[in-house]
């Protein structure tokens, strides 16, 4: 044969086709849906794609590098064409965290895929615990859904106040309603009126309060803005009755575009109550930051309430622009605030000051004192620590004014980064006979001594002067930073009541990203630290009873986003700002919870 035959010969050879038949014998593995599952799951149908497979044909998953199945069981392998395989598994509980090969063989054949499965952690449930039914009985939510949507869709619940209201009814009978004010986020800027039974919960909104009335409507009222440079929100809201009418009036603000407003009740002859939004003034030269924080007490000694709205400073290397605490008072006729005076407040330039605010006769002198929060303080060499700072009333004679000075409140032992003030109110904490106030000072949630977290309330005694400081005793929190998420930064209301009714006063801090259990990260809770009483009937300390949301929302962070304790009723309004209702997410709850 010559060689151009055997080139021939050759070239003819290399360029014969194989039948398919023939190259069907190699097998590849190319993918698996799902591509992973979690450990625990049975009776998985996992697709195999690939080529090359044939009747017979049977699949193992290996620890991707190994021969080892490591917890993966294939139960059934079945042929659905020479492309596509199901095989049927199991994943044990103590399947290997890892990703998988994937090895199919038939008729002495095989074929392999590398990292074409992975096997997952747990899914853990979410699984509210109960909150302390010895103590607490959830009553009720205040929203609803109505034709498939959220009767109100824009964080309901984001900030919140309530109050006993006496309505006069046509028969000449009187009927107790509980008045619940809820702030929201979001155009174009409203505040939601429910009314509610104060002993059942039960939602009154659409129904007679009895006596001849007629029906007394839900209230949704329209807040003044006149600029909304940012979104509406209105992150404050306090409540007291202003123009003694009976019925409690709020006051709302939204320092972002400087809305303050109150909504001021009126009365009807046929049995209902209405609610007027009124604005309060805005001072010369004040932007964003007044109205950052508010409260309502006598602050001159004279007879009636006054409301004190903060303006914030701002402070730079050029300027010092310190904060404002403006005065009013609810003009006669109920239908205007005036601004009695502006105090400039000394502060020092780190203390960020006017976040939380309260009002009382904290020094015990008879006069009426302004409590603030100066959480990020320099204590000494400890940076951050945070103090309270304390503008005593001045004056001889009523009417007083407050001091445009402070004396600190910190910690005995300060804490770098606990920002001690974060959050500050003012109650009789200690149950004293003379009922003198004190000063509750709520820290940061991520705080460390050393290396240990810390979230913690201190509590100072009053009567308070420069110097002062917590006792031992006087100091409370959460178990873990898990449950401090959120720790106080949250609150409004009356933080400081005998829930329990032992004759001592009890203590409520919300934590509105809390991590209750592991699975059910940042659901939020209410820590309600109940008085202990010692040998002498005095207070000993106190011991925690946690509140959690009734249900579980997956989407939720947020429960305990506001508080609303009213004394009066025995009832606890809990806000949830962020529940999805109704397919909507953030539309918010109200939840109404009976505490004993």
């Amino acid at each position: 044969m010559s060689r151009r035959q055997v080139a021939a010969l050759l070239i003819s050879v290399g360029t014969l086709t194989l039948p398919s038949t023939v190259l069907a014998q190699k097998i590849t593995v190319k993918a698996a849906a799902p591509p992973s599952a979690t450990q625990g799951t049975t009776s998985l149908n996992v697709k195999i794609t690939g080529s090359g497979f044939a009747p017979g044909a049977k699949a193992e998953f290996l620890k991707s590098g190994t021969v080892d199945p490591d917890g993966i069981k294939v139960n059934t392998t079945s042929y659905i064409s020479n492309t596509e395989l199901t095989a049927n598994i199991d994943i044990a509980d103590t399947a290997a965290l890892a990703l998988f090969d994937i090895k199919v063989s038939v008729a002495g054949r095989s074929g392999k895929g590398t990292d074409l499965f992975r096997v997952d952690p747990h899914e853990e449930v979410c699984t509210i615990p109960q909150s302390d039914p010895g103590h607490f009985q959830y009553v009720g939510a205040l929203n609803s859904v109505v034709g498939g949507a959220p009767r109100y869709a824009q964080y309901l619940g984001a900030s919140l106040a309530a109050g006993v209201a006496e309505v006069p009814l046509p028969d000449a009978s009187t009927r107790e309603v509980l008045v619940v004010f809820s702030g929201m986020l979001g155009s174009p800027g409203v505040a939601e009126i429910f009314f509610v039974d104060p002993v059942s919960g039960a939602l009154l909104d659409g129904t007679t309060l009895g006596g001849g009335a007629a029906i007394q409507p839900h209230l949704t009222v329209a807040l003044p803005y006149t600029s909304t440079q940012f979104t509406p929100y209105v992150h404050r809201m306090v409540t007291a009755d202003l123009n003694l009418d009976g019925v409690p009036d709020a006051v709302a603000s939204d320092n972002g575009d400087v809305m303050v407003a109150g909504l001021v009740s009126h009365l009807n002859a046929n049995g209902t109550v209405g609610f007027a939004a009124v604005p309060f003034p805005v001072p010369s030269g004040a932007t964003i930051g007044f109205g950052m924080s508010i409260a309502i007490g006598d602050t001159d000694g004279v007879p009636g309430l006054e409301v004190v709205v903060i303006e914030k400073g701002t402070f730079s290397r050029k300027t010092s622009v310190f904060p404002r605490a403006h005065v009013y008072r609810l003009a006669p006729g109920g239908m205007a605030f005036e601004l009695l005076y502006s105090a400039s407040l000394t502060v020092q330039s780190d203390d960020n000051f006017g976040n939380s605010i309260a009002l009382g006769d904290v020094t015990g002198d008879g006069r009426p004192d302004l409590v603030g929060a100066a959480p990020i303080r320099t204590v000494g060499r400890t940076t951050e620590a945070g103090a309270v700072l304390v503008f005593s009333g001045s004056g001889a004679l009523p009417p007083y004014r407050f001091s445009s000075t402070a004396f600190a409140l910190v910690a005995a032992a300060p804490v770098k980064n606990e920002r001690i003030g974060e959050t500050v109110f003012v109650g009789n904490s200690d149950s004293d006979a003379a009922g003198q106030l004190d000063v509750i000072a709520l820290g940061e949630p991520y705080a460390l001594i050393g290396t240990v977290p810390v979230s913690r309330g201190l509590v100072f005694r009053g009567p308070l002067s420069a110097g002062s400081t917590e006792r031992i005793s006087d100091a409370f929190g959460p178990p873990s930073v898990a449950l401090a998420k959120g720790w106080g930064t949250a609150w409004r209301g009356t933080p400081v009541a005998d829930v329990d009714h032992n004759g001592l006063n009890d203590i409520i801090v919300p934590a509105s990203g809390a991590d209750i259990t592991s699975a059910c990260n940042g659901r939020g809770a209410v820590h309600v630290f109940l008085a202990q009483s010692d040998a002498q009937g005095r207070l000993g300390g106190w011991q925690r009873s946690p509140l959690y949301q009734p249900a579980d929302d997956p989407s939720n962070g947020g429960f305990g986003g506001a508080l609303a304790w009213v004394p009066e009723s025995s009832l606890l309004i809990v806000g949830d700002p962020n529940r999805t209702l109704g397919g909507v997410g953030a539309a918010g709850q109200i939840f109404v919870y009976r505490v004993y």
